[in-house]
């Protein structure tokens, strides 16, 4: 249900979710509120990380193979758009993919507008650099299990039950080995929204 605090933002790990939530806007703020309301929201897509990083996380000591040659599987991903990022070039395929696509659809639709933010080049950076952002560590992930705590298994997931948990999840910049730990994803959306 939707409450004053979800008026100020919201994330959703599922694009259906949104519906959903267009709905109980309507319904608590009325048709014509909840549209100017959405109208003037900012949205934030990241999409393609799960896609991307998923067929790494299957099995680390063999050749990662895709489901289909690379460009056909970053054709499939980007056009997901329309109706933990390790593989490099699939990003940057991704990247341009999405870049034109949004420029097409610039054409298309009156008055949208966007920016894309280099994620990648961001992640690499922080990565790199920690302190110079404020972290004490840009490797290894808060909760894991295995090198760099970053097989996946926090909380005893995928069958793993040994994992370790970090003291101050604010020193680093990966919580687990998919996902950045909310400084981290404070310091992107700053990046984003700032520059």
């Amino acid at each position: 249900m939707i409450s004053t605090i979800h008026l100020y933002g919201m994330n959703f790990a599922s694009a259906g979710a949104g519906t959903e939530v267009g709905k109980q806007l309507r319904q608590k703020l009325g048709g014509v509120e909840a549209k100017k309301l959405l109208s003037r929201a900012v949205y934030i897509f990241s999409i393609g990380g799960n896609d991307y990083g998923t067929p790494f996380l299957t099995n680390s000591t063999t050749p990662v193979l895709l489901p289909y040659p690379q460009q056909q599987f970053v054709d499939f991903v980007t056009g997901t758009i329309t109706v933990a990022i390790k593989g490099s070039a699939l990003a940057r395929l991704h990247n341009n993919a999405l870049s034109k696509m949004l420029q097409k659809l610039q054409k298309q639709l009156k008055g949208f507008r966007y920016s894309i933010t280099d994620f990648y080049g961001s992640l690499i950076e922080l990565m790199k650099y920690p302190s110079k952002y404020g972290f004490k560590e840009g490797d290894a992930a808060c909760c894991g299990g295995g090198p760099y705590r970053g097989d996946y298994s926090c909380g005893g997931k995928r069958g793993i039950e040994e994992y370790e948990v970090c003291n101050n999840v604010n020193e680093y910049v990966f919580f687990d080995a998919l996902h950045p730990t909310e400084s981290a994803a404070n310091h992107f959306a700053n990046l984003m929204w700032s520059g």
